[in-house]
Order: structure tokens, then C-alpha cells, then sequence
């Protein structure tokens, strides 16, 4: 099939495929090695959406293709090694990233063609998963053997979720210190800093820890029944991949990241994917700025700590130092309701765990969330969820 051009046509061409690449020499750019996930929560997918939001450019290379669904991993399929390895080396040879993610690699072989590939590559930082969140291992003795042995050498960060240092280790890892404990081990291994993420040791927060540079810092995120885990390990890692990248320290690197994690929409009541719905998706996103989220997500924070005690919207407006009007115009930008709606929803799905996962009466949930009668509470929640508490039982 031949395609005619006219002169004209080509010289757009050619402007516009010069323009891409002065646009590529200039963004961050982070090479993201790790495995596909369908529902587009974590693995590369999550990646690439994550560096985009945080102003760089992501290349990747694909190292399996998993069959799953918002309830699990199904199958895995590992791409073969020199197919991996080609992708790598051909991207290397034109684009020279400024960081390197490294996270789902289920193999040896798969490890030792990464290895060959990146040596000498600067700002690594892998965010190896050996469980699923579901608990369906993703890496067997050898391959964790092979990671030890090759990348963790080359690693300036090590990003763990708190189980999987637990399996690393061979042993329960208990408090606060127990994660400094583990991270002061797992760094004798080779990795120059290790973050451990996920102790819950306090209600309501989620610690993270990290070694680096023979000091330790401590990072917390909220943890409500709300907060849906899939893919936060992820979107962790590539945020601290690309501010690494960007020229901050390691230290700096994470507590932006944090940071980052924080200015999602934290809260997504309907998700079933968790993480994936998050304030970039929605058409008027640009309309929100740092501030506002902020607000939103301690707006948030306060409905989960004091729901139980607390339904007016006009005394959360005032624990925030805004007017409700104000409040009622960032919650509708961010999650396109009211403080109202927002508030109710939080009330009315934890109740609903209590009814269905307890033996507690109806009224003894009802006078749990401060409601004055087992009546007040069947008619708030039937307007909310459609059916009566004794219903739902």
C-alpha cells in the first residue's frame, strides 16, 4: 500500500517528530520493568499513570501479563527472558531514563536478563511483591534468592509491603520497632535504604518505615475500611522512583511520595478498584488545586476519626477553618457530592459492616453512631441505602 504526502504534510510530520523528541530530552524520564494488571490499578498500567501525574514521561518494559480481576490474581504468564531483555536494551540504547521501578519479576531468568541490562543504571528502586494482596505468590524461594543476589546490590531504594518483609526475614515483625529492627537487617543485604510499609500498630494509621543513610524516619498514612489497598505499593514506588529522579534525596524522595499518596482521593466509596479512582480521572480535575485537595482529604480524615460523634457539616467546615459553603464546593469539585452526602455514605457503610459482620442489635449500633433511637438510625439508613436495617439482616 503506498501513501502519498504533500510536501507540506511532511514537513508537519517531521517538525511534530522533532518536537517529541526535544520534549523527551527535557521530561524525567523512568523506565518501569514490572508485569501487566487488567483492572489498570497496579503494575505497569499504575505506573505509567502515577509518573504522568508527577510531570515525567514513563517507558516500560513488560515482564508478564496477569489474568485477574477485582477479585484476585487468576494466572500469570511470564514473558520469555530474551523478549524481556530485548525491550530493555533497545530502549536503553535511545532513551537513557533518570530512574529505573522495578517491581513484578516472578523468575530467576527474568531477574538475571534485568540485571545484565541495567548494571551501572543510576536511581533503582525496586518494589518487588512476593504476595499478592490476595495472598497468591508472585515469587517462588529461587527468584527471591536471584533478587537478593543481583538487583538488591544495585538498589538505592528497597520498597516492601510489611508482609513480605515478614517472609523475607522468616519471622513476625511486631511494632514500630520490630519494622526498624527488619529494615536494619534487610539492609545488610546490599540495598543502599529500605522502606517497610504497611505496619498496623495503631488504630486508624498505616506506619511506614524507613532506613537510609544510618538514619530512620517514620511516614504514616491514614488506614480507614475506606482506603482500598490494591495498588498503593505500587503508586508508592513509582513516586519515589521519579522525585529520585527529579534530583531529591532519598529521604525527600519518600516523604513526597507520601505526600503524594495523600493528595489522592483517599476515601472512593464506590470503587471496587481502590487507588484507580482517584482525582485525575475526573474531567474537572484541573480545577482543584493542592490546597483544596488537602482540604478534602482532612475533611476525610476528621469524618473517619469522629462520624460516630459528629453529623453536622457545619462543625467539620469549622474544624477546618472554612465556611460550609466553602467545604461544600471542594467535596462536590473532588468527589462530586456534597459534605452531606459524603458524611452520611462514611456513617451508613460502616454500620453496614457492623449489622452484617457482629451480633450487635440494631439499636446497639444505632446508639453507637450517636443516633438517639433504634428508629432515628432505620430511618437514616433506609434513606441512604435503600433498605431498612432489619432488612439488610
Amino acid at each position: 500500500m503506498t501513501f502519498l504526502f504533500s510536501k507540506r504534510e511532511w514537513q508537519f510530520g517531521t517538525i511534530a517528530i522533532h518536537i517529541y523528541f526535544c520534549i523527551m530530552e527535557r521530561l524525567t524520564t523512568i523506565l518501569s520493568i514490572t508485569g501487566s494488571d487488567s483492572t489498570g490499578g497496579a503494575g505497569i498500567q499504575g505506573d505509567i499513570r502515577t509518573i504522568g501525574a508527577l510531570g515525567a514521561y514513563a517507558v516500560t518494559a513488560l515482564t508478564s501479563v496477569a489474568v485477574q480481576n477485582s477479585q484476585g490474581i487468576h494466572s500469570v504468564f511470564n514473558l520469555p527472558t530474551n523478549i524481556i531483555g530485548d525491550q530493555i536494551r533497545s530502549l536503553l540504547n535511545d532513551i537513557r531514563p533518570n530512574a529505573i521501578k522495578i517491581g513484578m519479576v516472578g523468575t530467576p531468568d527474568i531477574i538475571d536478563a534485568i540485571t545484565k541490562e541495567i548494571h551501572a543504571m543510576p536511581n533503582i528502586v525496586c518494589g518487588m511483591s512476593i504476595e499478592s494482596s490476595q495472598g497468591r505468590s508472585l515469587m517462588d524461594n529461587d527468584a527471591i534468592d536471584a533478587m537478593k543476589r543481583t538487583i538488591w546490590p544495585m538498589t538505592d531504594i528497597l520498597v516492601l509491603k510489611f508482609h513480605d518483609a515478614e517472609i523475607l526475614l522468616n519471622h513476625s515483625i511486631v511494632g514500630s520497632t520490630g519494622m526498624i529492627e527488619a529494615a536494619t537487617e534487610l539492609i545488610k543485604s546490599g540495598p543502599k535504604a529500605v522502606l517497610i510499609c504497611g505496619g498496623r500498630h495503631a488504630k486508624g494509621v498505616l506506619t511506614n518505615v524507613l532506613m537510609a543513610n544510618d538514619n530512620v524516619s517514620l511516614f504514616t498514612l491514614p488506614d480507614t475500611d475506606n482506603w482500598k489497598t490494591h495498588g498503593i505499593h505500587g503508586s508508592l514506588s513509582s513516586a519515589i522512583t521519579t522525585f529520585l529522579a527529579m534530583g531529591e534525596s532519598t529521604e525527600n524522595a519518600v516523604a513526597r511520595a507520601h505526600d503524594y499518596i495523600k493528595s489522592l482521593v483517599l476515601y472512593s466509596l464506590e470503587s471496587s478498584f481502590g487507588i484507580t479512582h482517584r482525582l485525575m480521572q475526573r474531567e474537572n480535575s484541573h480545577d482543584v488545586s493542592n490546597r483544596q485537595m488537602q482540604l478534602y482529604n482532612m475533611f476525610m480524615e476528621h469524618v473517619a476519626n469522629c462520624h460516630k460523634q459528629i453529623r453536622d457539616t457545619h462543625t467539620y467546615a469549622n474544624m477546618l477553618c472554612v465556611t460550609h459553603r466553602y467545604l461544600a464546593q471542594i467535596t462536590r469539585r473532588v468527589a462530586g457530592k456534597s459534605p452531606k452526602q459524603l458524611i452520611a455514605e462514611y456513617i451508613t457503610n460502616e454500620a453496614e459492616r457492623l449489622l452484617l459482620c457482629t451480633q450487635k442489635t440494631i439499636q446497639e449500633v444505632a446508639f453507637e453512631f450517636g443516633f438517639s433511637s433504634q428508629s432515628q438510625f432505620a430511618t437514616y439508613f433506609k434513606k441512604i441505602k435503600g433498605v431498612s436495617p432489619s432488612k439488610l439482616r
